[in-house]
């Protein structure tokens, strides 16, 4: 029975399962689909790339057909780069996002001589801040590259500003190091001073790299054009932070900068939990701790599960009173309910939370997390409640006391699940000791390992054995004992002891 238990569990968590309806892979890990699609955007990045530099074509059909070609394989390339290793590039609109950002250093290369624009101004700075806080850096580095290499075949050679002639390969060296430096340091940047901190030491790189291509051309190096380094990534820091609300938006990201935000409890929805459902609010300040230390224990964004914690139960300011940590000196209010409404009441606090989070306009990380953070789990109180009220004469249904869904689809809503479920059972523990806390963490996990709770989500099983040891370490701390101080011998000793004496 146990070896049966455990291959259903090596079956359901194993580490690189397939999902239950994944396309075929044709190509490295790129499904039919995936693919298909990566090489028509890249046909009409091409195309797109051509049409920006018809007015500089060459005038020979031999040359013009060959720029065609590299044109054509540098684009289908940096199509197939982002299909394989960015899955979040998957909706029609990050599709055209990506195109358009990816088109912005492409066109400054085409039209800035037009216009006598120097062409260190490039931005291609700009295009590693918005891939390394949308994606992460490897996307925007690859990124980089692949458009550095677009822009060096798009050209011949170029102005500086100071009419002097530069290679396009000292030009593609000088914005790929930019770019490099900005997405390297887009890994935790926290706080919008950090981004523009980022963006100094990508002007530095650039600034000193043109310096390097002045003196090995045998140039003179002046200040204004060492300044154009400066220039790029102090103008292009400054462009993502004003704009950071727009490029989430439009990416469908949720940045750390902006979790940091909403982690200040004097946020409305925050303050409103804290004054009507305050036994809530203080569950979801522990749990937030719970979940921050699980994340870090198996790599996962542990700031989005901390901000998730605190927003996932507050839906239960609707109806606050009906939630045992909020009855307070009045009791239940349950007594005369039947076990259906009571079921319906409490369920209904994950689709009130997701309605009050759209309404502050929440990202969509937090409101899915908020609808997952008890899948499809059954709530068992009022469900033995009917079973015991039926007497056996009816079948209770139950499906009816299901909570909605979904089950949790990433790795941080399943830690959330399981961090939520053992917080709240370990208040009822008589005697929390570390032994009774690790055994009923582990009966709590299983079981939502046996009830398919965590199969949609990425969750291995190795993952759950850290997350599990994490949460005893938490809970174990949480629920630590104090030692009885003694009384006081006589009143003047307790006399004493108030003064400080």
């Amino acid at each position: 029975m146990n070896n049966s238990r455990r291959k259903k569990k090596a079956k359901r968590f194993g580490a690189e399962r397939p999902a239950p309806q994944e396309a075929r892979t044709l190509w490295l890990h790129v499904d039919a689909r995936r693919l298909v699609n990566g090489l028509i955007f890249g046909f009409l990045f091409a195309a797109c790339v051509a049409a920006l530099n018809y007015h500089a074509a060459s005038k020979t059909l031999s040359v013009g057909v060959s720029n065609g070609i590299l044109i054509l394989a540098i684009c289908t390339l940096y199509s197939l780069y982002l299909v394989s290793f960015e899955r979040s590039v998957k909706t029609s609109r990050a599709v055209i996002a990506v195109g358009v950002v990816s088109l912005l250093p492409v066109a400054a290369a085409a039209w800035f001589p037009v216009f006598g624009i120097p062409l260190f101004l490039v931005p291609m700075t700009l295009v590693a801040f918005v891939f390394g806080i949308s994606f992460s850096e490897r996307t925007a580095i690859g990124a980089s590259f692949m458009l550095c290499l677009l822009v060096g075949v798009c050209l011949r050679t170029v102005s500086d500003g100071s009419q002097s002639e530069v290679a396009p390969t000292d030009l593609m060296a000088v914005l790929f190091a930019g770019a490099a430096a900005a997405a390297l340091g887009c890994g935790n940047i926290r706080k919008r001073s950090k981004l523009l901190k980022v963006g100094l030491i990508s002007s530095i790189v650039q600034a000193a790299l043109i310096a390097a291509v002045k003196l090995k051309a045998g140039q003179p190096v002046s200040p204004w054009v060492c300044s154009l380094g400066f220039i790029n990534g102090a103008v292009s820091a400054a462009l993502v932070s004003a704009a950071l609300p727009m490029i989430e938006s439009i990416f469908m990201v949720t940045t750390d900068i902006s979790l940091l935000e909403l982690s200040d409890q004097n946020h409305p929805l925050l303050r409103r939990l804290s004054l009507e459902a305050p036994g809530t609010y203080h569950h979801s300040l522990i749990l937030g701790n719970l979940a921050e230390a699980a994340g870090e224990a198996i790599g996962a964004n542990a700031l989005l599960l901390r901000v998730g914690a605190y927003f996932h139960d507050i839906g239960k300011v609707v109806k606050p009173e009906y939630f045992v940590e909020n009855e307070g000196m009045q009791g239940s209010m349950h007594g005369d309910l039947s076990p259906t409404m009571s079921t319906l009441i409490i369920t209904a606090h994950t689709k009130d939370g997701a309605e009050l989070a759209r309404e502050q306009k929440l990202p969509n990380a937090i409101i899915d997390m908020i609808r997952q953070h008890h899948g499809s789990s059954l709530v068992e109180y009022f469900y033995r409640r009917a079973i015991e009220s039926s007497d056996g004469k009816k079948k209770v249904d139950q499906s009816l006391f299901r909570h909605p869904g979904p089950n949790p689809q990433t790795r941080e809503a399943g830690v959330l699940l399981l961090a939520d479920s053992v917080e709240s059972a370990s208040r009822s523990l008589p005697d929390p000791t570390p032994s009774r806390i690790a055994r009923q963490v582990h009966e709590i996990i299983n079981r939502k390992l046996m009830a398919g709770q965590l199969d949609e989500c990425e969750l291995t099983l190795a993952e759950v054995h850290r997350v599990e040891q994490s949460l005893v370490r938490s809970l174990t701390s949480v629920l630590h004992g104090r030692i009885k101080y003694p009384e006081p011998e006589d009143r003047e000793t307790a006399e004493e002891e108030h003064n400080g004496r």
